[in-house]
């Protein structure tokens, strides 16, 4: 299965770009289209504007973020138990927003947090 991925913080844009891929690479008819959206609502607006834009959604498979991780701990033979949890990953990245690389390498973004560990758990 090829991964496509498709960003931009323009919605109708970025919802077109999956409708016009679509079209011109159609999969097979018992073949399932995977999305990974953040919300319900989002899966319900993305089918029905797919429906819209190509006449027809059907073969869908919408997943949260979370499903996507866990569908590919259970394929690579992993436990959920060995899942990070969001509340790990926040002091996970707290300390990466610490380290002195990533300091250097982004300095708008450490700059906002200069200073104030409240910040910059907020922004992990």
């Amino acid at each position: 299965m090829p991964v496509t991925l498709h960003l931009s913080n323009d919605l109708q844009k970025l919802a077109g770009q999956v409708a016009k891929t679509l079209r011109e690479h159609p999969l097979g008819v018992f073949e399932e289209e995977h999305f990974v959206v953040q919300t319900e609502g989002m899966r319900r607006w993305l089918s029905v504007f797919l429906a819209q834009q190509n006449s027809i959604a059907s073969h869908f498979k919408f997943y949260s973020p979370d499903e996507l991780l866990r569908k590919i701990f259970f394929i690579a033979g992993l436990t959920t138990e060995q899942m990070i949890t969001p509340a790990q990953l926040r002091w996970v990245l707290y300390e990466i927003l610490g380290a002195d690389d990533f300091i250097q390498e982004h300095p708008v973004i450490s700059d906002y947090y200069a200073g104030e560990p409240v910040k910059r758990l907020l922004l992990a």
